[in-house]
């Protein structure tokens, strides 16, 4: 059991109660949250993901359900699945049965306190309870959702709550889920376990260079701390500047020296000890390095795809690789769009929850069509990263349906290659791509000769130049522009949040974090309204929690939103049209 069940790191326990409160309100209150990881139910799971795939001929759709039982219950669940031989004959057939609102699982709780949040895999709809033509069925008078194969289900947390209607309920799970995650990465990483584990070839070809990297340190090391650690590596020479570099859990240091250095000095720091007996990497790091501008970024070819300081031209050393077309990851990928009745298990869940925060700002919406958006390349790169994100973490990834609103003349080009992480470089009108489509930040790499002038602060990218998404339509909606009259357009995508972090509090200044372009530590910029945890390397995204009436203009938001930094952290999956009134 040690092995199965973690605590639940800050964010997530923000986002589930906030999902909580959606659909049970006040009436119930809720104690605690754990996580369930277990490796055998999340292959099998996933094995018959695939198989749904090959049967349907899409990815199937996704839902989140309630299942209520007793306390005796819950760790043979997390520890075997749901096991097909202790169902019982009921009204709408065979199979376990999952609430779309935890006050109806609360009556299958025998009087205990807790209930399961299980991930559910939607292949094919019954044609009756009892029919052998589907593998669930969607009651919508009881709304329940009856899951017929056992694969189908996969727990995902294990919630305590406070049952008032329980005279003396059963606590069995106190002391089995006090097991914590460490949080760190589990796979080993090159140059994260020790200083100069990693060591890299000095490949510089320029005479001489006023800037220096040098890498990998003692990973354990703050940021003042490798500033400290560089400045004695490098005592004997003129330091300008020394600015700490983070790759995810390895340590690195950009300098920049009073006066030029030669070719050759450089080659001989890498004969130098640190802390007497490790060898670091020194190489060039000059703007516009010789070295680089003739090759393919490396980034692009390694397990990412995808390099952050393509499009970075002003708050971060821009990458001075090249960055071909022929390299993008989605190049030959194509979308298809497919319709999804407004009643069917997924659109009425879809539609329920779009109407929920109603009416908008200016005018109420009536839902009129879902498509669901196909695109196998990106789906790809979306497990891809998401199962990076699962090996990562000893607790796995958090994985949640968000909204997002956009510009929806390019919504095309969203389908086809994923949301786009923002530039910090405005988009100029004479721009063939970027211009002339009503954008604040260009669609280019900081190649393009056309958009150049910096994205400056204008009430906007409040916590950092990350994609946005919101859990309420209400909010995503602020953000939808160019639409066809009244006929407005949102998409839904599933966001593979990694291990989020958590800001709950006011920014010190709107502007302070607007240049953030990976998520990093951003305690020094908030003035925090609860113990805010350390942003570590292992974190892959920021989970802003709204503050209601609390929250101050251009400071804080009234709703909660995520910003993530990789699109491929991010899979567009519906397409939502609208009518505004």
């Amino acid at each position: 059991i040690d092995h199965l069940l973690y605590q639940t790191a800050p964010a997530q326990v923000a986002q589930i109660q906030q999902k909580w409160k959606e659909r049970c309100g006040s009436s119930y209150e809720l104690k605690a949250v754990w996580q369930v990881k277990n490796p055998y139910l999340a292959a099998r799971h996933e094995a018959r993901k695939q198989a749904l795939i090959k049967q349907l001929g899409k990815r199937p759709d996704i839902i989140e359900g309630f299942h209520g039982s007793a306390a005796v219950n819950i760790l043979p669940i997390c520890q075997y699945g749901f096991d097909p031989t202790k169902r019982r004959v009921m009204v709408f057939g065979t199979g376990d049965y999952f609430a779309k609102d935890p006050s109806i699982s609360v009556w299958y709780c025998k009087g205990d306190c807790y209930m399961m949040i299980c991930q559910l895999l939607l292949g094919k709809e019954k044609s009756a309870p009892e029919a052998k033509d589907g593998d669930y069925i969607w009651v919508d008078s009881m709304q329940y959702y009856v899951m017929h194969q056992a694969d189908q289900v996969l727990p995902l947390y294990v919630l305590k709550f406070a049952n008032k209607f329980a005279g003396n309920p059963l606590d069995l799970l106190v002391n089995p889920l006090h097991s914590a995650a460490d949080g760190k990465l589990r796979s080993a990483m090159t140059g994260a376990t020790a200083p100069g584990a990693y060591h890299r070839r000095c490949t510089m070809v320029a005479s001489e260079t006023k800037h220096l990297w040098v890498g990998y340190l003692d990973p354990e090391l703050e940021d003042d701390e490798i500033e400290d650690d560089v400045e004695e590596f490098l005592h004997d020479l003129p330091i300008e500047s020394v600015k700490a570099e983070h790759e995810s859990l390895r340590r690195a240091a950009r300098v920049t020296l009073r006066r030029a250095v030669t070719k050759g000095f450089v080659q001989e720091l890498a004969s130098r000890l640190y802390l007497g007996k490790y060898h670091l990497c020194v190489d060039d790091c000059q703007p516009n390095n010789p070295a680089h501008t003739s090759q393919v970024c490396p980034r692009l070819k390694g397990a990412g795809k995808f390099c952050r300081w393509a499009n970075i031209s002003h708050v971060g050393p821009p990458c001075d690789y090249q960055h071909p077309a022929a390299m993008v990851p989605t190049k030959n990928a194509k979308f298809g769009l497919e319709s999804i009745s407004l009643e069917s298990a997924k659109g009425e869940e879809i539609v329920s929850h779009f109407m929920q925060s109603a009416p908008f700002h200016n005018g109420m919406p009536t839902v009129v069509e879902i498509k669901k958006i196909t695109n196998p390349i990106l789906s790809a790169l979306y497990e891809e990263r998401k199962k990076y994100q699962d090996e990562k973490h000893a607790t796995g990834c958090s994985e949640v349906e968000l909204y997002h609103g956009t510009n929806c003349n390019i919504l095309p080009i969203l389908y086809t290659h994923g949301l786009k992480v923002p530039s910090d470089t405005q988009a100029s009108d004479s721009c063939p791509t970027s211009g002339g489509k009503g954008l604040a930040t260009t669609l280019c790499n900081n190649s393009c000769s056309h958009c150049t002038k910096r994205h400056e602060w204008s009430r906007c990218h409040m916590y950092g130049l990350g994609i946005y998404l919101g859990d309420m339509a209400q909010k995503s909606h602020r953000y939808v522009s160019a639409p066809n009259g009244k006929i407005h357009k949102m998409i839904k995508c599933r966001a593979a949040l990694g291990n989020p972090y958590l800001i709950e509090g006011h920014l010190k200044d709107g502007t302070s974090m607007h240049d953030v372009i990976f998520c990093e530590d951003c305690r020094s910029k908030i003035d925090a309204i609860t113990e805010q945890q350390w942003c570590r390397e292992d974190n892959d995204s920021y989970y802003v929690r709204g503050l209601g009436s609390d929250a101050i203009t251009g400071q804080s938001v009234v709703n909660s939103e995520y910003i993530v930094f990789t699109p491929w952290q991010v899979l567009p999956v519906y397409e939502i049209t609208y009518v505004l009134e």
